[in-house]
């Protein structure tokens, strides 16, 4: 009798701790996630602002022409 509880609670406890785990691995996980959103974003805008500038200088080069 005393053995089968001890084994209950001991993995009562590990269940506990695995929900803790799991969800702290989530947590994590959407941090990451928001962080390379923000690099991608960055990256994002660097690429239209270097199209801008692309545009600029063939528009020059077609009033030159």
């Amino acid at each position: 009798m005393k053995k089968s509880r001890i084994r209950e609670n001991t993995i009562k406890i590990f269940k506990i701790f695995n929900f803790f785990s799991e969800f702290i691995r989530i947590i994590n996980n959407s941090t990451c996630l928001k962080k390379f959103l923000k690099l991608d974003e960055r990256r994002m805008n660097r690429k239209i602002s270097l199209e801008k500038i692309l545009n600029r200088e063939k528009n020059s080069n077609l009033e030159k022409n």
